[in-house]
């Protein structure tokens, strides 16, 4: 719905007729030109983010009041210029107000001044209520005066532009337009047409100007009627992400314990099988003990009959071994708490038996040594 602010509190439908009061719902104002003025700007490269921030201080010279004391709205930056509109802040204030109170909710809010029809080269009137007369002379440009002022303000407007315009477009009755006719300067009389005014409603549909509905002022996100709107599906979703969430957990728990005793298992089936030295890998280790007793590769059992009379001797213990299938090689970790002396006796006793015993790596430490022995048929 499309209202006219008369003042403050004081509102009127569109085509001029009082606001019943048992109306209601979304509605768009236009606000008058004593509280709502109109101006445009130029913007430069990289200032469109910022124009709502610096717009108070960039027009700080052409106004009257403080800036805190007006609210200011500007239209989408195009060809380098914008639309602004400047608002009484506590007047605006009041009206939404006092909409309110009414059982209205604004939505948007735009001059009256903008929504003029206008042309390049063009001036247009408007007889707006009572003595006063609206005159829009530029793209986002105008002002308000009454019927006696108007000839000195056209004629200071004329001194500002340098140039009369190819135009003057009067909306007014013909009583009014007469009136007008009445204070023009002759040489102006011809310049002057004369139509009957349009819709507002045809005029906000057609026009590009500040909504002033933004900023402190812009209205919130209907979240109530949204979660409202949307209660059951969401605590839907949320009871479906609950259980889901639920029973990813109880799968993770289910197949950590599993996991837990499949390695409990596989350590215990090890260690079965080889009973002392590290275990890095068991199940590629248990698989390469398997392949080896089940045949693959070299015979071990050949092997440890031709190492057994070497390994008789208690001066070097066995503390680990690791047979390579493949190639039939036999390696030994060796310990001795005599020194090194006894595990080369061990490695001279093997090669006695007709193998070869070769010296992968050693360690001591005081008394006792530690070897790697590779033994091969």
């Amino acid at each position: 719905m499309l209202l006219r602010c008369v003042d403050a509190s004081t509102f009127q439908l569109a085509d001029g007729r009082p606001l019943s009061a048992a109306t209601g719902g979304d509605c768009t104002l236009l606000l008058p030109a004593p509280l709502c003025s109109i101006t445009e700007l130029t913007v430069g490269t990289g200032e469109a983010s910022l124009l709502r921030k610096t717009l108070p201080w960039r027009l700080e010279d052409m106004l009257l009041v403080a800036p805190e004391k007006l609210h200011f709205a500007h239209a989408a930056v195009v060809d380098g210029r914008t639309a602004v509109a400047i608002a009484d802040r506590r007047a605006l204030e009041q009206a939404r107000t006092a909409l309110a109170d009414a059982g209205f909710t604004l939505t948007a809010a735009h001059a009256e001044l903008a929504l003029l029809p206008w042309q390049p080269q063009q001036w247009t009137l408007w007889a707006d209520t009572g003595e006063r007369w609206l005159v829009r002379h530029g793209w986002h440009q105008g002002f308000a005066c009454d019927t006696t002022t108007l000839a000195a303000a056209l004629g200071v407007l004329h001194n500002e532009q340098q140039a009369w315009p190819q135009q003057i477009v009067c909306f007014a009755t013909p009583e009014q337009a007469a009136l007008l006719e009445a204070v023009l300067p002759s040489s102006l009389r011809p310049l002057l047409a004369v139509r009957k005014p349009p819709a507002w409603d045809d005029l906000l549909a057609a026009a590009t100007t500040a909504n002033l509905m933004q900023g402190v002022f812009a209205p919130p996100l209907p979240w109530r009627h949204w979660q409202q709107r949307w209660r059951w599906a969401m605590s839907l979703a949320a009871a479906l992400f609950v259980v889901d969430a639920g029973l990813t957990l109880v799968s993770e728990w289910r197949l950590q314990r599993e996991r837990t005793v499949l390695e409990q298992q596989i350590t215990e089936e090890f260690r079965q099988w080889q009973r002392e030295g590290p275990m890095v890998d068991a199940v590629l280790q248990l698989r390469s003990l398997l392949t080896t007793r089940g045949g693959g590769g070299q015979p071990l059992m050949p092997l440890l009959t031709s190492m057994a009379p070497a390994l008789q001797s208690d001066a070097a213990a066995v503390r680990s071994l690791d047979y390579d299938a493949g190639t039939g090689a036999l390696q030994l970790d060796v310990e001795s708490l005599r020194g090194f002396a006894a595990i080369e006796n061990l490695r001279a006793g093997l090669q006695a038996s007709g193998l070869q015993a070769e010296l992968i790596g050693s360690t001591s430490e005081g008394s006792t040594s530690r070897a790697r022995l590779q033994v091969a048929p």
